[in-house]
């Protein structure tokens, strides 16, 4: 119970910090400056800090996931689907983590001109990976969706299933 407030309280005050976490990294968990992207760089990039967290989290340490909209994202969904891809990404996709191990919260304050999920890691911030305006976080497979096979596409799936939803008119069959 205690730990369950605690852990609580934390992402609270990650969240509602004013100026936003990006604007005040601290040390990463091993002692050295967060990744800071500026701009997205890509599936690529976001996939490695994701694998790095994890590393570094070790097995039984939470990862903190805070999302934060950008100033031009207009959708309010864009920044609950960035932070269910990220954990979706370690515990699904990867198969890395247990659910339990992934924390989730999502911050009202806009904080950069990107929308970003932070990452956090023993309770220091790890990394920040930006999205476009109104654009989910890429992450999995950095190929086309066109090229996926039909495996391909069920483990894409995993991480937008909003995507690969198929139409009522074929759920019947």
């Amino acid at each position: 119970m205690k730990k369950g407030f605690m852990l609580a309280a934390l992402c609270a005050g990650l969240a509602a910090h004013p100026l936003g976490s990006a604007a005040r990294p601290g040390p990463a968990a091993g002692g050295e400056q967060p990744a800071m992207q500026a701009r997205p760089k890509g599936c690529e990039q976001n996939n490695i800090l994701l694998e790095q967290s994890h590393e570094a989290a070790g097995e039984d340490s939470l990862i903190i996931l805070v999302g934060r909209p950008g100033k031009r994202d207009k959708r309010v969904s864009v920044t609950g689907r960035r932070l269910y891809t990220a954990r979706a990404y370690l515990t699904s996709y990867l198969k890395l983590r247990g659910l339990e191990t992934v924390v989730t919260a999502e911050a009202p304050n806009r904080g950069m001109e990107y929308g970003t999920v932070e990452i956090y890691v023993k309770g220091r911030m790890f990394a920040v990976l930006p999205s476009f305006p109104d654009k989910g976080l890429g992450l999995g497979s950095c190929d086309s969706p066109e090229s996926d096979d039909k495996e391909s596409r069920a483990r894409r799936a995993l991480l937008y299933p909003w995507l690969y939803k198929r139409p009522p008119a074929e759920r019947n069959n």
